[in-house]
């Protein structure tokens, strides 16, 4: 199985045979891999982003279109994915941090405000 092509392998996924996935997994989490270590931060987070690049490539498999290269759409996927990775994981360290330089008393009024507060009301259409 390993010489299919990558339309034949795509297609081999989309009739749900599992040792296709295997294999497209195999053949590009390398190079993957390396980009998205490039771009976030920690190694754990580029683990996390090419296994969910490859989870939302297998959902949006159909939308591959075969005159492009399979090798730069799964590219794509797993540049965006792990700039969103890298985003959220910043904005947890940020959080975290702020948290600790938080006195407890400052952080408890502000879990009561954010229960108490009601979202903005948004206006829709034809309602004015």
């Amino acid at each position: 199985m390993s010489s299919l092509t990558d339309q034949e392998l795509v297609a081999a996924c989309l009739q749900g045979r599992e040792s296709a996935y295997a294999l497209l997994v195999q053949r590009y989490t390398p190079r993957l891999h390396r980009i998205a270590a490039r771009i976030c931060r920690h190694p754990q987070d580029a683990e996390d982003a090419v296994q969910e690049a490859f989870l939302q490539a297998v959902r949006d498999l159909r939308k591959w279109k075969p005159t492009a290269p399979l090798e730069a759409w799964l590219v794509t996927i797993t540049v965006r994915t792990a700039q969103k990775v890298d985003q959220r994981s910043v904005q947890r360290l940020v959080l975290a941090g702020l948290d600790q330089s938080i006195p407890a008393s400052m952080q408890q009024g502000a879990e009561q405000h954010r229960c108490h507060h009601r979202p903005a009301q948004t206006h829709t259409q034809g309602s004015e």
